[in-house]
């Protein structure tokens, strides 16, 4: 086996008896197979192969076919010759997708992979300014680019608040997969399986979906950053952070299949009926892998507040102040703008849709504001 996303010249021999195979020079392999070769009058094809239709994804350089066999030496020589006055152009560790959802669906890594709004998806207010809300029958699609093809290492990450996180089933938070090219073009997806978060992935072997399970399990309607990282080279553990810290690991020894499949946040079109309900915040994809103080970094979020009253006497009315704080430090008061209010116990204390408490008779009540998926309670004590 080859490695991906990586250059390598690799050389075929036939000497009549013996199909030797070559990587950078050396051999690596060796099939018997006697006998001429077979005449045709059929083109030569350059990245396609006509008997399967399929093609070659990547570039080719210095392609070359002689009509007798080389000797090893021979095979190695031209290697190095290769090389020589050469630079390489390498992998590079980037971040290749992120999606902070505020107010668009655009891709903030640098490389373009904006995403479409499918069935209505809308923004609330979230951990991280506003967030993607999801119905259970909308999605976000991102065209195929080579960017998003991973192979080797990741680091997957989003914010995460399921609704219906203890059904049966895959919720994904997303997934690079498609219907129309079925389960071999579904390389990679980061998911709730049931209530687990998963790493499901699709080898070059095409060991279709493995589901590669976390003991990390999501509650219904809470709010958590969910990481999976990984990395071939190194211990080829997939690592899963809840909030930042390390909770557990699985072993996957393998490579990660490339596609032409699209990335979707929100739903896995493997299967057409799973969908993620909910709101999704900051998602990020890397193709490499985050350290241990990488990931706690990405632990970041606003804060939601209330002030809080004094005690009151029967009949008195307090007005609270709702103030939404982002992680860059901007205060914003919100009081009216988008939050709802609720009393505990309205005989003790009501509260208007504009956060104006009225103290009505003796006793204790907790006021709840709800502004997007964030709360903040304040506690009220009447007097007489």
């Amino acid at each position: 086996m080859t490695d991906i996303q990586k250059w390598q010249y690799l050389t075929g021999r036939y000497d009549g008896t013996n199909i030797t195979f070559y990587v950078d020079g050396l051999k690596t392999d060796t099939v018997t197979w006697t006998g001429p070769v077979a005449h045709s009058g059929s083109k030569l094809l350059i990245g396609k192969d006509a008997m399967e239709d399929t093609f070659l994804k990547g570039i080719i350089d210095e392609l070359r076919i002689y009509n007798y066999a080389l000797t090893d030496s021979e095979v190695k020589a031209l290697y190095d010759d290769s090389k020589k006055g050469t630079t390489l152009v390498g992998f590079q560790k980037k971040l290749v997708a992120e999606y902070q959802f505020e107010g668009n669906f655009n891709d903030s890594s640098g490389y373009g992979n904006n995403g479409m709004n499918i069935n209505g998806v809308t923004f609330v207010p979230s951990v991280q300014g506003k967030g993607a809300k999801f119905n259970g029958n909308n999605f976000i699609t991102i065209n195929d680019s080579d960017s998003l093809d991973i192979d080797s290492a990741f680091t997957f990450s989003a914010w995460v608040y399921c609704e219906n996180a203890s059904s049966s089933g895959t919720k994904p938070i997303f997934s690079k997969s498609d219907t129309s090219v079925g389960d071999r073009n579904s390389p990679y997806a980061f998911v709730l399986d049931s209530q687990s978060l998963s790493a499901r992935l699709t080898d070059l072997n095409y060991n279709y979906r493995e589901y590669n399970n976390s003991t990390i399990t999501m509650k219904n309607k809470s709010m958590h950053l969910l990481c999976a990282t990984w990395d071939r080279s190194g211990a080829k553990n997939i690592t899963f952070y809840l909030d930042g810290n390390r909770r557990d690991s699985v072993t996957w020894d393998k490579v990660i299949s490339h596609s032409a499949s699209r990335l979707v946040i929100g739903r896995d079109l493997v299967d057409t009926t799973h969908y993620f309900k909910g709101v999704l915040d900051d998602i990020r994809i890397y193709n490499y892998r985050l350290n241990d103080a990488q990931v706690k970094a990405l632990y970041k979020k606003d804060t939601f507040t209330l002030n809080k009253p004094s005690t009151l006497k029967i009949k008195k009315t307090f007005l609270l102040k709702a103030v939404s704080k982002s992680i860059a430090g901007k205060s914003t008061t919100v009081t009216t703008k988008g939050v709802t209010y609720k009393s505990s116990n309205t005989k003790v204390a009501t509260v208007s849709s504009t956060g104006k408490i009225t103290a009505k008779a003796k006793g204790s009540a907790t006021i709840t504001a709800t502004y997007g998926i964030n709360t903040a309670t304040a506690s009220v004590k009447v007097i007489k």
